[in-house]
């Protein structure tokens, strides 16, 4: 809210004073743990920088949604014209992507958190680091819980699911998959309940493609249960008008009997 030229001058004294770094034409940030320190006092007694702390916020989520869109092949955005340049950016910007993220949940905006959150997952992915990309989906898992958000802790789901058999940790994933499958209940449940058709329509298609991959790895061990979640399925669309555009995943009849069902979602983070 300062103007450039006192901004500049801020921000000269805070380098000289070690507190910042400069890191790139124009672009400065804090040491990481004067930034861990920040955030800290932030939560304990809140911020009397409101409005800035949220445009800052914003600024990040924008920038990460292109980054996003970038990494995922749908061409150039208004920030990135190629998956080149958006990977560069996130190199650059990774310390404070990070610190982003954590200011959003400090401030409780765990939706912001997540969608900052989700880029480092794209990045990670795009690498092949598996490593890092479990613990980031991991990540993303907690805050979509937090925000509520069905389908974006799917997607969280599927990702550690993705990352662990890219990994080649087949026995883990194929425990991931089982945590995801069962999450589908939840989605199921919440496209049941959902007022207006196309947002039932879009956690169908959420719980549709989570269904379809875990049952990639899955298979006949957890037959009973995909068969199980199928059908939830047509039911939701059936009842709500939507069984045309969903019915080529009606439910197949189970390869083995029926035994006692779970519902929990043990394992999840």
């Amino acid at each position: 809210d300062l103007p450039d030229d006192r901004a500049v001058g801020l921000i000269r004294e805070l380098a000289r004073a070690h507190v910042v770094e400069r890191v790139g034409n124009g672009v400065w940030r804090q040491h990481d743990l004067m930034r861990a320190y920040a955030i800290e006092l932030l939560g304990r007694h809140g911020d009397n920088q409101g409005a800035a702390s949220n445009r800052l916020i914003e600024h990040y989520i924008s920038l990460a949604a292109d980054a996003m869109s970038a990494l995922h092949g749908e061409g150039p955005t208004p920030s990135f014209a190629t998956v080149e340049a958006a990977l560069a950016w996130c190199d650059r910007e990774h310390p404070n992507l990070q610190a982003a993220t954590s200011m959003a949940a400090t401030f409780g905006d765990d939706d912001g958190a997540l969608r900052i959150q989700e880029t480092l997952v794209a990045v990670y992915a795009h690498r092949g680091q598996t490593a890092e990309w479990e613990a980031a989906a991991r990540m993303a898992v907690r805050f979509a819980r937090e925000a509520k958000d069905h389908p974006g802790r799917s997607r969280a789901l599927h990702q550690v699911m993705v990352a662990l058999e890219r990994g080649g940790r087949q026995g883990e994933a194929m425990e991931a998959a089982g945590v995801l499958l069962r999450f589908q209940q939840v989605v199921i449940e919440a496209a049941s309940l959902a007022e207006h058709p196309l947002d039932c329509q879009r956690l169908l298609q959420h719980a549709v493609a989570a269904v379809a991959e875990s049952g990639r790895l899955l298979g006949e061990r957890e037959d009973r249960l995909l068969h199980t979640r199928r059908t939830d399925i047509a039911r939701v669309a059936n009842a709500r008008h939507l069984d045309e555009t969903f019915r080529e995943i009606g439910p197949r009849a189970p390869r083995r009997p029926a035994g006692p069902d779970t519902e929990d979602i043990p394992g999840e983070d």
